[in-house]
């Protein structure tokens, strides 16, 4: 493989060097005709991100890593700087050895001292074999890269309320290399010791505390000792102008944990501290508990942060938080709230399952996300001071986890939990319902299969025997093997390696007034033909003598597709039966007709909100698979909306009619009469309904309450409530509720959509009230929604610039209000079909960003009810079979949603 000596590298010279690999490859029979990587030949295709070969190659030439780092920050966006020694154990291979190390400049390679020929090529550094020595070499690089403008690597963010400067890192699953050159793959854990230089003003944090901070003229430089192994994607470095919250600090005997939080300056005030401080000291002592070792880590930091990408990131000792989620002014919603403290606790879990234990390979995911999923939620059951509350808790898993669960494994695109993952690249398709809450479930069900004291043994003997050390899916399966007693294979096959979900609905006969026949019919749904065995209760409803509804409960087995229940048998014929009435299987439940026609009777006497959520969820699902009239369901949820006192309930159902007003305008689009009297039907009473909640005079008048209506109505407006929405607009009142900035920015967006009053004039005033970052987001969400076709189209060729330097959350917004308003109007497949081609032909150069954007919340929701849309989505993936599996997955789920769409105007009547 030819070398080259480079000082600076130089991006002209990545062209010969590649053409040369290539060239060099296909005469030794290496590579394909497309110049892919060979695991034989051990080329590693230049390109962005890692291979799991070339992964396992290095796993096989490296050990004993450590990193000493030294980084100057600024405060001015410009490239910051940096040197880096890595010490670390060689055996050759035969193979040249690859430092990653994506878009900087090298100034400087030494190894062990001495200058050598090395190449660089934008994505990693190679070293000829032959330059390294068998056993100890320490390479020192010195380099410069630039601050991040898409949220990965080192993300550089300017307050626009205040001019103050914020960064920070977020690197799963590879993008530490983006801000220093190291070998960037989980089973490569290493020390780190790190020196920091930044702004004097600035604060710096990274995965332990400080030891020494000095002063270096009008700088200040920090120094942090190298703490215990860790993998580079939990590396942390985030440094700014952060203010400082010291909580509390955990104790339990001999154990002190030191806790602070950090947010921006303009938002210090909107911390939640006290909330944040109860969670966090209540999920160490859970969690210290529940894996039998106590915190490893020191201290514990956790950091609200700008433009996050995700949620929250589970860095060792210094977690980052989206700031979207707690910290901005206003009145959290009721999913804002839940998702707040279970990302706490989701991150605090992942210190064990994660970070203290971690995946070898990304095709291990599961083993992270799955884990911190539910022990989050076993963390929250514990603060249960009732079992009420319990209960919630599971309800609002239902509603906000395990339904996402469910509609990713009943797409075409669904996977195993534990599937294959050959390259980073794949990470991201990986980070979905199914990883995260199908195998959260799963694993609850487990619990519930094997009992407290085996699961948790299992658990235990699981962190003891991996401590500090990467672990496979073998490894965890063999744990609970053993704590059980028992061979799990079968289990493991069914449920972790296999793709789809089961459906489950009572088939039962009366005579004389009791249950003559019941069994428990098993179905599986279209993407899949496994049956599976589950464990599930069965409630029977029916009135007593005095007309009190009761309820029977009954524990099933299901092993195949029929499953009679002798234990029903004489008992009071059901007016309604709900399978899975406690919802610890993961399994969809099918009404049957008897039970579907009494729901109206039947529903509000229901006191339990877990059932009735069952209840809700399987006759939407219902509705989704054309086996129950879309009307009826409207007719039952204006009906029962007007008395539900449960807020989750609420939020569920009336997104729900969101959807459902969705799939009605597509269809009234293409002339369907009666799907416009439908949706005008729906509209005109959910508004009424909506403007009594947001007055107060429905259930729960608190704020949180009035703001879920205020979202309601906001779902079902269109053209015709231009003066109502100005009304509020201009009063600053929502009936008993003052208008925040979110307020103010959604009514405006509505108004753009709507082309109702002087928007363009009354956009640009808002933005004067309003200078933060949330309010340019929303700025530019309305005036993307205000758009005329052609200028979204022009908006989607400014977002799909690649390198943009605009921030990935700008383009974001702006896409955002693209979506906000291509979903409604007449020319819906012309311009959805447009804006198709225009993400198709930028594949392979999006932003990584972008292309995720496009697949989760754009692609899959583009779709016009009609024949036609399903067949020029599949004509588009035929032509475009290398798109990225992203791209793919989300048209393909576009032209399932379409097809479900086309079921609901089927039963609707319509042709």
């Amino acid at each position: 493989m030819p070398m080259l000596l480079l000082s600076v590298w130089d991006r002209s010279r990545f062209t010969v060097t590649r053409s040369l690999l290539l060239c060099l490859a296909l005469l030794i029979g290496a590579c394909d005709s497309s110049g892919s990587r060979s695991e034989s030949a051990g080329l590693r295709a230049v390109e962005r991100g890692l291979d799991q070969a070339t992964a396992q190659l290095r796993a096989a030439q490296l050990s004993q890593l450590s990193y000493q780092l030294d980084i100057t920050l600024n405060d001015r966006g410009e490239p910051f700087s940096g040197e880096v020694a890595i010490a670390f154990q060689f055996t050759p291979q035969g193979q040249p050895l690859t430092v990653d190390f994506s878009g900087g400049s090298v100034e400087q390679l030494l190894l062990n001292g001495t200058a050598v020929a090395f190449d660089y090529n934008g994505y990693f550094i190679s070293l000829d074999e032959a330059l390294l020595t068998p056993g100890s070499n320490t390479l020192t690089v010195r380099y410069s890269h630039p601050y991040s403008s898409d949220g990965a690597g080192l993300y550089y963010f300017v307050d626009p309320s205040d001019q103050r400067v914020y960064t920070y890192s977020d690197l799963e699953p590879y993008d530490a290399n983006r801000i220093f050159p190291l070998f960037d793959q989980p089973n490569l854990k290493a020390t780190f010791a790190l020196n920091v230089t930044a702004p004097g003003h600035w604060q710096v944090v990274s995965n332990v505390r400080e030891s020494q901070i000095s002063a270096v003229g009008d700088q200040r430089r920090w120094q942090f000792d190298a703490g215990l192994p860790m993998s580079s994607y939990v590396f942390a470095l985030h440094a700014g102008e952060y203010g400082v919250i010291e909580l509390e600090e955990y104790r339990d005997g001999e154990l002190a944990i030191p806790l602070r939080l950090f947010a921006r300056q303009s938002l210090l005030e909107h911390v939640p501290v006290a909330e944040w401080q109860q969670i966090t000291h209540h999920g160490l002592a859970f969690f210290n508990d529940f894996f039998a070792i106590d915190y490893p880590f020191g201290k514990y930091d956790q950091l609200a942060v700008p433009d996050f990408n995700s949620g929250a990131m589970e860095n060792i000792g210094a977690v980052t938080f989206n700031d979207s989620y707690c910290c901005l002014p206003g009145e959290r919603s009721l999913s804002e709230q839940s998702f707040f403290k279970n990302a706490v606790l989701h991150e605090l879990a992942h210190m064990w399952f994660g970070n203290l234990v971690t995946l070898d390979w990304w095709d291990d995911l599961w083993l992270n996300e799955s884990f911190a999923e539910i022990a989050g939620y076993f963390a929250l059951e514990a603060m249960a001071n009732s079992e009420h509350e319990r209960e919630q808790l599971w309800t609002d898993f239902l509603w906000q986890r395990k339904t996402w669960g469910y509609r990713d494994d009943d797409y075409v695109t669904s996977h195993p939990i534990r599937g294959e993952l050959i390259h980073t690249d794949g990470v991201r398709s990986a980070i979905d319902g199914i990883t995260y809450a199908k195998g959260g479930a799963v694993l609850r069900q487990l619990r519930q299969r094997l009992g407290d004291k085996v699961f948790i043994d299992a658990i235990r003997n699981y962190m003891a025997n991996h401590a500090y050390r990467n672990s496979r899916y073998d490894d965890l399966l063999n744990a609970f093997s053993a704590a059980a007693g028992q061979d799990l294979s079968d289990w493991s096959q069914s449920w972790m390696k296999s793709i789809g979900v089961n459906r489950v609905a009572a088939n039962f006969d009366c005579r004389d007034g009791a249950i003559s026949q019941f069994s428990l019919l098993q179905s599986s749904g279209s993407n899949s033909t496994l049956l599976r065995q589950h464990t599930l209760d069965v409630a029977l409803y029916y009135r007593n003598a005095d007309g009190v509804l009761l309820q029977q409960r009954l524990t099933a087995e299901l092993r195949g597709q029929d499953n009679p229940l002798a234990e029903a048998i004489g008992l009071p014929c059901p007016l309604l039966v709900l399978p899975n009435a406690s919802d610890l299987a993961f399994i969809k439940v099918l009404l049957d007709t008897a039970s579907v026609e009494a729901l109206p009777q039947l529903l509000a006497e229901i006191t339990s909100p877990l059932q009735r959520s069952l209840l809700w969820i399987a006759l939407a699902d219902s509705v989704s698979d054309g086996a129950t009239a879309l009307p009826d369901y409207i007719e039952l949820a204006l009906a029962e909306l007007a008395s539900e006192q449960d807020l989750q309930i609420l939020t569920g159902v009336t997104q729900t009619l969101g959807l459902f007003d969705g799939y009605l305008e597509r269809i009234a689009a293409t002339g369907d009469s009666a799907a416009e009297q439908l949706k005008q039907q729906l509209r005109s009473s959910g508004r009424q309904l909506a403007l009594q909640g947001m007055a107060g005079r429905l259930a729960g008048a608190d704020t949180v309450a009035q703001q879920l209506w205020f979202d309601f109505y906001r779902s079902l407006a269109d053209a015709s409530q231009i003066a109502q929405l100005e009304q509020w607009l201009q009063s600053g009142q929502l009936f008993q509720r003052q208008a925040d900035a979110r307020d103010r920015w959604l009514l405006l967006a509505l108004l753009g959509q709507f082309h109702g009053g002087n928007i363009d004039a009354q956009l640009e005033q808002e933005k004067v009230r309003d200078p933060s970052a949330r309010g340019h987001r929303f700025y530019l969400r309305a005036k993307a929604a205000a758009a005329d076709n052609q200028h979204k189209l022009t908006i989607l060729g400014q977002v799909n610039k690649a390198h943009s330097e605009e921030s990935l959350a700008n383009r974001r917004a702006l896409l955002s209000g693209v979506r906000y308003a291509t979903l409604q109007g007449e020319d819906n497949l012309t311009i959805a079909t447009l804006m198709v081609d225009r993400v198709l032909a930028s594949a392979g150069q999006l932003d990584p960003g972008i292309e995720d954007f496009y697949a989760r919340a754009l692609l899959p929701s583009l779709y016009t009810c009609q024949a036609q849309w399903s067949a020029r989505i599949s004509n588009r993936l035929a032509a475009h079979a290398t798109a990225g599996q992203l791209l793919i997955n989300a048209l393909q789920e576009s032209r399932q949603n379409n097809q479900r769409c086309m079921a609901v105007k089927k039963r609707l009547g319509s042709s």
